[in-house]
């Protein structure tokens, strides 16, 4: 079996604060992209490979969260 990896990256401009739950939006809002793209019959019909959900996101040049999603 394969593996194949979705990944969605966010970023956030490194001059604005991570205050008012920005950081919070930006990881939920990447996730739910990913489920989305994970649901998706192109990916689901596909036995042979099995399909990794990456979120990243990113304030100026720093990684802040790396997560896997299922």
């Amino acid at each position: 079996m394969h593996t194949g990896f979705i990944i969605e990256l966010k970023y956030l401009k490194r001059r604005k604060s991570l205050k008012d739950g920005e950081l919070q939006e930006a990881t939920e809002a990447a996730r739910s992209q990913v489920q989305g793209y994970l649901q998706k019959d192109r990916f689901v019909g596909m036995d042979s490979v099995n399909y990794i959900g990456v979120v990243l996101v990113f304030h100026g040049w720093e990684m802040v969260v790396c997560e896997e999603v299922k």
